[in-house]
């Protein structure tokens, strides 16, 4: 069976550390991403990745803010 991750999110883990450090990450947001260390732990993202035989990622590039 292929594995679709459309949703690759990964921070690097100083923006995680603010983002957690925002009000929503004091919330439920917070109590959410504090169980997925793949978010910001590299070595974590590429092992839980490399647990799945058939595994594609999906990719969007996000443009740059017009002003």
């Amino acid at each position: 069976m292929r594995y679709i991750d459309a949703f690759n999110h990964f921070f690097p883990k100083r923006i995680y550390e603010l983002m957690l450090q925002s009000p929503a990450g004091q919330k439920d947001l917070g109590k959410r991403m504090r169980g997925i260390p793949a978010l910001y732990d590299v070595e974590e993202r590429l092992r839980v990745v490399d647990s799945f035989p058939d595994y594609t990622r999906s990719f969007a590039r996000m443009g740059s803010a017009r002003q």
